[in-house]
């Protein structure tokens, strides 16, 4: 039997040798060597776990993505809470006939591998601190040296229609040829106004200055567009697959548990506390990816329309009569997971 990987509490650590990967393709085994004295959640890094994930686990194709529709990191936060409870019906779950106890196993390792995930996405979408230094610089000179040129139109010494052009809209590249236009007109005029203004050519070769390397980072900033396609694709991976993992967990503790119905003091729901509309309660749904705009199945997501009515007196309503063994052996016409 695998050792889970930090999924099992005060019994979730490996031998000292690598644990055992499993011959299946679609979510197998994660290779982990950890010392038996240490805790795993100690030595399983973000990009330690993320790393494995990659190396053991194929890709999946995105109609199998699942939409990020919740926070990420609170979600992370919430397997890793959960894991030491989880942990005491890992072996009860193994015995269970056609579950697949590897989603037991990874569990741990998909939630530190998707915060991995979430940081590389968070750097790869958000702006270069140089250009945001570039922009708060050029925002200051810009709005500088209009005020001196509109001072200067009101003397009739700088074309006062050209003022017109500038300041009319916001980004990067506006900001740019702003400068580079009011650098321009100053100059112009600059035999008149020379000895009038306060603006000095220092600071036209600086304004000018700033403008070319505003440029020349939003070119850069447009390059990297195929980073942030990879870190989006791999965040929505690692997603999908602790999901989708979580979800078969708490399916089996629901049905162990069956008789408690302690389920969501054990393995909380990620969508708990989220709003739900009166038809039911809300469920994971697919990354819409088909090209040709066929819409796609919604994934139901958790134990809820089990346990949980989803209306708002839900522990007044009266409960699904269903078998236990049909929530490991749901009929083939049902597609909903708990």
């Amino acid at each position: 039997m695998v050792d889970p990987i930090g999924a099992r509490g005060d019994v979730g650590l490996a031998n000292d040798k690598e644990t055992a990967v499993a011959n299946d393709s679609s979510n197998s085994s994660i290779s982990v060597t950890i010392p038996s004295t240490e805790p795993a959640a100690a030595l399983l890094h973000y990009w330690e776990a993320y790393q494995r994930v990659l190396a053991a686990q194929p890709e999946l194709d995105p109609p199998q993505f699942l939409v990020v529709n919740i926070d990420v990191v609170s979600a992370c936060t919430t397997v890793i809470g959960a894991l030491t409870r989880i942990a005491a019906y890992h072996d009860r779950a193994s015995e269970l006939t056609e579950f697949d106890i590897k989603n037991f196993d990874n569990l741990e390792t998909y939630a530190l591998a998707l915060m991995h995930a979430q940081r590389q996405y968070v750097s790869a979408s958000a702006p270069p601190e140089a250009l945001i230094a570039l922009n708060e610089e050029g925002v200051t000179l810009r709005e500088m040296l209009y005020m001196d040129a509109a001072a200067l139109a009101t003397r009739s010494l700088i074309d006062g229609e050209a003022l017109k052009n500038f300041k009319t809209g916001p980004g990067y590249k506006n900001l740019a040829e702003d400068l580079v236009g009011l650098c321009s007109l100053l100059r112009r005029a600059w035999d008149k106004i020379g000895t009038r203004t306060v603006i000095t050519m220092a600071e036209l070769h600086q304004a000018e200055h700033v403008s070319e390397r505003l440029l020349r980072a939003v070119a850069a900033r447009a390059n990297a567009s195929d980073v942030l396609a990879e870190a989006i694709q791999k965040r929505l991976q690692m997603f999908t697959l602790m999901v989708n993992a979580y979800d078969q967990v708490r399916r089996a503790i629901l049905f162990l548990r069956w008789r408690e119905r302690d389920l969501q003091a054990i393995a909380p729901s990620l969508y708990a506390g989220r709003g739900r509309k009166k038809r039911g309660p809300e469920q994971p749904q697919l990354a819409p990816s088909a090209p040709d705009g066929t819409a796609l199945t919604a994934i139901p997501g958790s134990a809820e329309p089990i346990e949980r009515s989803g209306t708002a007196n839900e522990e007044s309503q009266p409960r699904k009569a269903i078998r236990p063994e049909e929530l490991l052996n749901p009929p083939h016409h049902q597609v909903s997971r708990v």
